[in-house]
């Protein structure tokens, strides 16, 4: 409240969400065609400090290619996906300060095009 002079009534409440010093909470794409290069942006905090991600499935492990970052709160992450195995990855963001796991992160479909 700029100025309690304005309010009515005798209770004041405040709502807020906390968001951790990484933390990654939504993203563009949730998938992908094995055919080639994806660019996905994430949203969330800290990620002037991300130094990179891998994306997991099983023995595959795909590490980022390019990570543009826009802001605190969001970066452009490359990977490229050519014929990688189908089906979901959990991604690995590596932070300055610490890690951040997101399971589900991508699922990679077939490629639909040549």
């Amino acid at each position: 409240m700029h100025d309690v002079t304005a309010a009515s009534g005798t209770t004041i409440s405040i709502d807020y969400e906390h968001i951790n010093r990484y933390a990654v909470l939504r993203q563009d794409v949730a998938a992908v065609g094995n055919g080639g290069p994806s660019t996905i942006t994430f949203q969330g905090n800290g990620f002037d400090e991300l130094t990179s991600v891998e994306l997991f499935s099983g023995g595959t492990t795909i590490t980022s290619a390019c990570i543009n970052t826009d802001s605190k709160a969001v970066a452009s992450v490359k990977f490229d996906f050519s014929d990688v195995p189908l089906g979901q990855y959990r991604a690995l963001f590596h932070f300055q300060g610490d890690d951040v796991v997101v399971e589900n992160c991508i699922t990679a479909l077939r490629r639909l095009c040549p």
